[in-house]
């Protein structure tokens, strides 16, 4: 799981990277085109962060101390 997580954050990283080079290369004609742009950014960057958030927590609960069962 936690290897699957790291290559879809690879990947959104990587298209975030391209639509923001791609924006700033060549800016949208219209404001509708703009807003469409701006939205896919945003989207790509809120998976960034629940990605992220989920690798973190896989993280902090792999290196906390195994609680005894009861």
């Amino acid at each position: 799981m936690k290897q699957h997580l790291e290559r879809a954050l690879y990947e959104l990283c990587y298209a975030l990277a391209g639509f923001e080079q791609a924006r700033a290369n060549k800016p949208a004609k219209d404001l509708r085109g703009a807003e469409k742009a701006d939205s896919v950014i945003v989207l790509l960057r809120l998976s960034q962060w629940g990605v992220e958030t989920a690798l973190r927590s896989m993280r902090d609960r792999d290196a906390a101390p195994a609680r005894p069962r009861r």
